[in-house]
């Protein structure tokens, strides 16, 4: 079950859509999920009415009921990493952290809309404010959510070039490296189960054996 996280949600759904495109995987995103299970209610009205700690309550659930299945895509959010029993979830696929710079996601994280984003903006935010709110506390977000991220078994890159640079890297370019790197990611793994299966054991014919021992019997003593 490839397994994502990270702060730029509809960025990530977005590749992650192309993922089960190419590959025929079901596509969950847990957020979607949670609304799914509160009708007529946005993340924001859910943190508003219920507070985070219950978003993170129903955030785990979600995870929990979908690590057992394969051929799934999830998309979580980046709180997720947070709670150390999510990881035991998460891992039992592949986790790929879509690593962008705080500027970067701030400026994907106004054109997605800041009502989607319960803790950068508050009540009374106007869109011309959003950047200059999301981007200090997207900058602290990754300074605390950073050890967590970097347990992720692969990392893609959302930084673009060229007319890029400023909007990151296109769909298709993203998907290409998470692909990329989730392919790697198993080769080496099949690459270290086969090295851990070619052994040998030096000297084996010096290591006496309990059948050996036990044929010889027990040695007489004189009295």
């Amino acid at each position: 079950m490839p397994t994502a996280q990270g702060i730029a949600a509809l960025y990530i759904k977005q590749q992650h859509l192309g993922v089960c495109t190419c590959c025929r995987y079901a596509f969950f995103d847990t957020d979607g999920v949670i609304e799914r299970a509160h009708p007529g209610e946005s993340i924001s009205d859910i943190f508003s009415k219920y507070g985070e700690e219950y978003f993170r309550n129903c955030e785990s659930q979600v995870l929990k009921e979908l690590a057992p299945y394969k051929n799934l895509v999830v998309a979580t959010g980046g709180g997720a990493v947070t709670r150390p029993k999510n990881w035991s979830y998460m891992h039992n696929g592949i986790v790929a952290w879509l690593q962008g710079e705080p500027d970067l996601l701030a400026r994907r994280v106004v054109a997605e809309g800041i009502e989607k984003r319960p803790l950068l903006f508050g009540d009374g935010v106007s869109e011309e404010q959003a950047y200059d709110i999301s981007l200090p506390k997207l900058q602290q977000l990754l300074e605390e959510r950073v050890k967590y991220y970097e347990s992720a078994d692969v990392r893609v890159d959302l930084r673009g070039h060229g007319k890029d640079e400023q909007s990151g890297a296109p769909t298709p370019v993203v998907m290409y490296r998470l692909m990329q790197a989730v392919h790697e990611r198993i080769q080496r793994t099949q690459e270290e189960r086969e090295s851990r299966r070619r052994f040998t054991i030096e000297r084996a014919g010096d290591v006496p054996t309990m059948r050996k021992e036990a044929a010889k019997g027990p040695q007489a003593t004189e009295e």
